[in-house]
């Protein structure tokens, strides 16, 4: 390997610096491909170190079966999850489902805003008046 001393000729080191370039461009399109995830590994991180000791007590229960721990734990949180998860979507499928009814119907009211609305910070002039808007003709404003 040369130092930089040795690189002689201005060929050289063009090519290291194209060299070191692309490692730079695939060090930061590494990172910028990871950020999403780190949140969820830093969750995973958490959630590991705080149910080992729930995980360590059921594999003594179980006899010595880490597995079948592994096991329980995991479906045990996966309803934690996913059954909160699964009564919000039907709720909002169910929610949707009656606005379209009421609206196909034509009998969908939006109810005045209350004057509290105005006094909300940033956006309480605007939405009091959109409101307010669809209160009175829900059509016009949709459009």
């Amino acid at each position: 390997m040369k130092t930089i001393r040795q690189l002689g000729s201005g060929e050289d080191l063009i090519q290291l610096a194209i060299r070191l370039g692309l490692l730079a461009f695939l060090i930061y399109w590494t990172f910028v491909l990871i950020r999403p995830f780190v949140p969820i590994l830093a969750w995973s991180i958490v959630l590991a170190v705080a149910l080992y000791p729930v995980f360590h007590l059921l594999s003594r229960l179980l006899g010595g079966r880490p597995r079948f721990a592994a096991v329980i734990l995991t479906l045990i949180n996966l309803m934690i999850v996913i059954g909160p998860a699964t009564w919000l979507g039907l709720s909002a499928v169910e929610g949707v489902k009656e606005v379209a009814a009421r609206l196909s119907a034509g009998n969908l009211m939006v109810p005045s805003p209350s004057e509290g609305v105005k006094d909300w910070p940033l956006i309480g002039p605007q939405l009091y008046e959109l409101w307010n808007q669809a209160s009175n003709n829900i059509r016009m404003v949709l459009r």
